[in-house]
């Protein structure tokens, strides 16, 4: 699978692009008779196991990110999967109604369904794995800006170490992003107590980090 960023510099420059969404995705992947009885649960009208993959199996994810992949195995050139998110793009309008046929088809072959109500169709801008993208251009979605913008200074290194990871997601639009976090990073090592020391150095590196991205703009592809 391909990492989100790949995923968003593919689909991000083409013009025409639409997303679905599967209508209860995991119950359209069977399960084998073999395994049926690994799902077995008890209740008070009595036992039962799913036919379908049902959703907290530790491997559901896995299982429902192949099948979705398989959907766009073999037009990848204009389709990708994403976990539960299928994404059509196009450079012309011609072309993107030939793509959503194709697709529509290999969704039927598989036995999914879409969701109607939470896709979008024929984009020229979308927002997609956290960011907004489109027409060749790409930007983070302001509302995990604005997540970051509110950020309070954190007092632990939990707290240090999810607030980089929000931050962490954008990187690619901060130039010198490393050397911007690096003094906040070193306080997330193992040899710095949990109840982090707060120096006048510290905010003034978190402050400019949030202020790098909430000062973000488009790129272009």
């Amino acid at each position: 699978m391909q990492n989100m960023m790949e995923f968003n510099f593919l689909v991000g420059k083409k013009t025409f692009i639409t997303l679905l969404d599967m209508l209860n995705g995991y119950w359209s992947i069977p399960i084998e008779d073999s395994s049926k009885h690994l799902t077995g649960f008890r209740t008070h009208r009595g036992q039962y196991q799913w036919n379908v993959l049902p959703f907290g199996l530790g491997n559901a994810a896995a299982t429902y990110q192949r099948a979705m992949s398989k959907v766009a195995q073999t037009v990848s050139d204009f389709a990708c999967a994403y976990i539960d998110d299928l994404a059509i793009f196009s450079d012309t309008w011609e072309e993107h109604i030939n793509h959503l046929k194709e697709i529509f088809k290999r969704l039927e072959h598989f036995n999914f369904s879409v969701n109607l109500g939470k896709c979008e169709f024929a984009r020229q801008k979308v927002k997609y794995l956290g960011h907004v993208i489109g027409s060749g251009r790409h930007s983070p979605d302001k509302e995990r800006i604005k997540a970051i913008q509110n950020l309070q200074a954190p007092t632990s290194k939990k707290q240090l170490r999810s607030a980089l990871r929000l931050c962490n997601f954008y990187r690619q639009y901060i130039p010198n992003f490393a050397k911007i976090a690096l003094l906040l990073t070193e306080l997330t090592k193992k040899k710095v107590p949990n109840e982090i020391p707060w120096s006048k150095e510290a905010e003034n590196a978190f402050k400019e980090l949030k202020t790098a991205l909430c000062g973000i703009t488009e790129l272009w592809n």
